[in-house]
């Protein structure tokens, strides 16, 4: 039923919540035995990572404009693929059923997880 699925869903993202917490804050800088967590509080993680990028956009002026375009292509494939390409298969003629549409998004999200490392390794190079 569809509460089964909302529950499954909502444990699965509090478990990856709460993993993801635990490596944070063992590889987040000075969060080492003994010193206090960047992530907890102060929020100085996400303050250092936002300065790191303010420092980054205003040292490079060709950077701003590749983040906007970036964004918006993201953004762009995000909405089509995430909300409009799920309505267009369920209508006719192709009427695809939930499970065909979710399989097909789980079928993209895993292509990305497999593919992202090798295509970060080959951007570095």
């Amino acid at each position: 039923s569809m509460e089964t699925a909302f529950a499954v869903v909502g444990g699965t993202l509090f478990l990856s919540a709460a993993a993801f917490h635990n490596i944070y804050r063992d590889v987040a800088p000075g969060s080492g035995p003994g010193a206090a967590s960047s992530l907890e509080g102060d929020g100085g993680a996400f303050a250092n990572a936002l300065q790191s990028w303010r420092t980054v956009l205003n040292s490079v002026p060709e950077a701003s404009p590749i983040c906007l375009m970036s964004a918006i292509g993201w953004g762009t494939i995000a909405g089509t693929n995430y909300t409009l390409l799920p309505l267009l298969l369920s209508a006719e003629p192709i009427g695809a059923s939930t499970a065909m549409i979710g399989g097909m998004l789980a079928t993209n999200a895993a292509v990305g997880v497999a593919t992202g490392g090798v295509i970060g390794r080959l951007a570095q190079e």
